[in-house]
């Protein structure tokens, strides 16, 4: 019976029409919900980044129940792997009899596509909840996988976004706990070996030297070494060293 009424709550959230309270920007002494962290800089196509959905400034007294989000993101530039639970709803100081926790990925007909959460802490055996979340934690931690970027380094890097929409934040009676919503930018960005300067303009007999130089590489893609090969016209130039 509990398990059906924790369901059915979940549900209700995810299709239910309340009013959303929602800013660009977290007001003080309100809660929030965020995208963490923010900035996003990735390099694509290839890699993959994990964001933290983050509850912050919850009291007691507001006797918080459940959370949901939808994430908006640009699927022509980013997928949705992978969606865990955050350990904010799983505290053990008010997870008393566990948590309904639901996730999917959709394209909807006004957001595109969506990473839909919910999640709620479940009541005792007789519906009630005698203990309620505080403080700030991650609801979920959401993994993407980067499947476009820019064609080149003039066009780096391309611009979107990771945007929470109608979000909730629910009390026991099912009312909205007026919040703030902070998304976060998302840049992509191209990765390239280039020799430099370009062009180099020298003359018969004279030596010269250019450097290879990568370009945009991050801690994230967790290189441990590089190579290439460099052509050149034996005709016109000797390599020394």
């Amino acid at each position: 019976m509990k398990r059906i009424l924790a369901v059915a709550i979940v549900l209700t959230l995810l299709i239910s029409t309340y009013s959303v309270f929602s800013n660009a920007n977290a007001l003080p002494g309100q809660p929030s919900i965020s995208v963490q962290p923010s900035p996003i800089n990735v390099v694509g196509p290839g890699s993959s980044f994990s964001v933290d959905v983050v509850v912050s400034d919850i009291t007691a007294s507001q006797k918080v129940i459940g959370i949901q989000f939808k994430l908006a993101y640009n699927n022509t530039l980013l997928q949705a792997v992978d969606v865990k639970e955050g350990p904010f709803m799983l505290d053990p100081g008010w997870n008393l009899h566990g948590t309904t926790f639901i996730n999917f990925t959709e394209v909807t007909r006004n957001l595109g596509p969506v990473v839909t959460v919910g999640d709620l802490i479940n009541p005792n055996d007789n519906g009630v909840w005698t203990a309620f979340p505080t403080g700030t934690g991650t609801l979920a931690t959401i993994t993407f996988q980067v499947i476009g970027g820019p064609a080149d380094l003039a066009h780096s890097p391309i611009k979107t976004a990771l945007t929470l929409k109608e979000t909730e934040i629910v009390d026991f009676n099912l009312n909205d706990v007026t919040h703030s919503d902070i998304s976060a930018p998302v840049q992509i960005w191209k990765t390239t070996l280039s020799v430099q300067p370009s062009p180099t303009n020298v003359v018969v007999g004279q030596t010269f030297s250019v450097d290879v130089v990568v370009n945009n590489l991050t801690a994230a893609m967790r290189v441990f070494g590089i190579q290439f090969k460099l052509a050149y016209d034996t005709l016109c130039s000797k390599w020394l060293t």
